[in-house]
């Protein structure tokens, strides 16, 4: 019963709340819990399980956007790298999305105020919020619409890793988008503008940035020549430096920038060294 919304009867009040009954067991309804709601004896209520910040069993009847049997939208409000993200789920204790259902590279771990889709899950009696894996998300019952090939579209980030992100739209589509086709690296919850560029079989689709690829690379070789023009025209940054850097510099993966430092040794912009950059007007 714990993490799902059932029907409790009200037996007495008592000085902060209310004693409540479901299958010959108490259950306490706080006051502060009740939405306002003025309760005598033998009413029926409908109220959420939960366990309080002091790790015991409550009910509330502030019905939440998440439970045990309901997807939904929760709120990311703190992250511990530690322990993983608590989420609002929209009562008032926090749920632990644990690091175990998190990526291993913290740098796609989401931010605070990030929307994460999930569903909860009990485990050895504690509640935990749970993002949704591909499968999960495809079985859900859900009527998505059909998404137009000429028009941008928001996402949100559901999946990052090595090979892309994977998004997940306010009806239930489902979009991946390839690394090569991304212009940074992106964070589980972030919201992303894209367009389709393939329906499959399977009914989710592949995506892109909008503009398309040659549009990412324009983008990012002009955010490396600004750079190159800052700095005197040189630059300690070259196709083998380390992606972790890239990213810290120039807020794009280490597959976006050797792209667009070909395209700008191509029109003869740059002198690409084993080491560092140079803009060739300064050679």
């Amino acid at each position: 019963m714990l993490g799902k919304i059932e029907t409790y009867k009200v037996d007495r009040e008592t000085d902060i709340g209310y004693t409540l009954i479901k299958d010959g067991k108490e259950y306490f309804l706080h006051r502060n819990e009740t939405n306002f709601a003025k309760l005598k004896p033998k009413d029926l209520i409908k109220g959420f399980l939960y366990l309080d910040k002091k790790g015991r069993e409550a009910v509330t009847m502030v019905i939440p956007k998440v439970t045990v049997d309901q997807a939904g939208l929760g709120k990311v409000v703190t992250v511990n790298h530690s322990l993983g993200c608590f989420v609002n789920i929209g009562i008032s204790k926090d749920i632990l999305l644990s690091k175990d259902n998190l990526p291993y590279n913290l740098d796609y771990w989401p931010e605070v105020e990030s929307n994460l889709y999930g569903i909860l899950r009990v485990k050895k009696d504690k509640l935990y919020f749970n993002i949704l894996r591909k499968d999960e998300l495809m079985a859900l019952e859900k009527t998505p619409q059909e998404l137009d090939f000429s028009v941008n579209y928001l996402g949100l980030v559901y999946f990052a890793g090595e090979k892309g992100i994977n998004l997940l739209t306010e009806d239930l589509n489902l979009i991946f988008i390839a690394r090569e086709n991304l212009r940074k690296e992106y964070k589980l919850g972030e919201k992303v503008e894209f367009r389709i560029t393939e329906k499959l079989e399977d009914q989710t689709y592949l995506g892109m940035l909008p503009g398309g690829v040659l549009s990412n690379i324009e983008h990012d070789s002009k955010i490396i020549l600004d750079y190159l023009k800052s700095h005197r025209g040189t630059m300690p940054y070259a196709s083998n430096t380390s992606p972790m850097i890239i990213q810290r510099v120039f807020g794009m993966s280490k597959s976006s920038f050797k792209k667009a430092l070909g395209n700008l040794y191509k029109k003869g912009e740059v002198e690409l060294l084993e080491d560092k950059t140079i803009l060739k007007k300064s050679l």
